[in-house]
């Protein structure tokens, strides 16, 4: 078993080919992934990637476009998830999918929650790819797939076999 796994040895997790698969189903063609592997073979088929080594930092750089993010997971996930909501928000990234750990009980989950339009609690443990290809070992935490967007029902149709779907239910509708 691998022993990154189950530390903070490595904030890398590869997003797996199924939920790549599914996220270019509702996006389509993804302008930009933030959060890249490598500029020279990425694991995820954006137009653009940023990567850690990215100057300037991808932090200080516009977002465009459709956005799949994938973060790294270690303490700096709050600065990911603010930067993505700030893009959407401010109109530059009119859909986005981020890949999350489902950690409920933190300030940086409730504000992409609060953004995202919907999400998908994946059932099971995701088997994240490794740098080698590989697959690894299922993570030792639940994951989430937060929207971003409007396309709602494509989202619930491509989704949905793969966990609950939540919705958020907008301000001003009493419930």
């Amino acid at each position: 078993m691998n022993a990154a796994l189950f530390s903070s040895a490595s904030p890398e997790w590869l997003t797996p080919d199924w939920i790549i698969s599914a996220v270019q189903d509702v996006l389509g063609t993804i302008d930009l992934d933030p959060c890249s592997n490598s500029k020279e073979f990425p694991n995820v088929p954006a137009l653009t990637t940023f990567t850690k080594d990215s100057e300037p930092h991808p932090f200080n750089r516009n977002w465009r476009g459709t956005v799949y993010m994938n973060p790294p997971y270690g303490r700096g996930i709050n600065g990911w998830v603010g930067k993505l909501v700030y893009e959407y928000n401010e109109g530059n990234v009119p859909e986005a999918i981020a890949l999350v750990p489902s950690r409920t009980d933190t300030g940086w989950f409730n504000q992409l929650a609060d953004a995202a339009v919907c999400w998908c609690a994946i059932e099971g443990r995701v088997k994240f790819g490794r740098g080698n290809g590989g697959s690894s070992d299922p993570a030792p935490f639940p994951s989430a797939l937060m929207y971003l967007g409007h396309n709602v029902p494509l989202f619930y149709r491509t989704f949905s076999e793969f966990g609950r779907i939540y919705y958020q239910v907008p301000s001003g509708v009493h419930v």
